[in-house]
């Protein structure tokens, strides 16, 4: 059986209304202290890195400090823009693998920006701590530990600590759907 052109567009146009209309959206009030967990977790795995680091290369301690620093501003950075997706475009957001890999438009730059001083400030803040990256003092010597401490045991336990809260702080986050 055919359908006319006009049944067609109404059956297409219907589904495109249910589908929307059945996506889940996430429970804020699971939500924002799942995130909010989750960065919490970022900046201390950022902190015992630091100190790791630190004690075991005191030579690079003030390298570590300003890389440091620029994770967390990134972290920050990033978590805002999450959030306030998740306040003016909760369409955008309709699974955690939204929150996790989020689409970012110039336009959405310019609307995040001028919604909040606040996110002037933290824009200014990221730039900043990565500008702060090219100039920190022995950069070379610490990129290439950086690159070696990767094989180092200490190193491994902490990342695999790290990697096995990150992934229950991430499923905790996706039960909130």
């Amino acid at each position: 059986m055919k359908l006319p052109k006009n049944s067609k567009f109404a059956a297409v146009f219907g589904l495109m209304l249910l589908s929307t209309s059945a996506i889940a959206a996430p429970d804020m009030s699971c939500l924002t202290p799942a995130l909010d967990a989750e960065l919490r977790s970022k900046f201390q795995y950022i902190d015992d890195l630091t100190a790791m680091i630190s004690q075991n290369r005191p030579d690079l301690a003030e390298s570590v400090v300003i890389q440091a620093a620029s994770g967390k501003a990134n972290f920050e950075y990033r978590w805002s823009r999450v959030v306030w997706l998740l306040e003016v475009a909760p369409e955008r957001m309709t699974t955690p693998a939204d929150i996790w890999a989020i689409t970012w438009s110039d336009e959405d730059q310019l609307a995040w920006q001028t919604a909040s001083p606040d996110h002037e400030m933290l824009q200014d803040e990221f730039d900043s701590k990565n500008a702060s990256l090219k100039d920190m003092p022995n950069r070379d010597d610490f990129l290439d530990f950086m690159a070696t401490t990767r094989q180092d045991t200490d190193y491994i336990k902490l990342a695999e600590q790290f990697g096995i809260q990150n992934s229950a702080l991430r499923d905790a986050v996706a039960d909130c759907y």
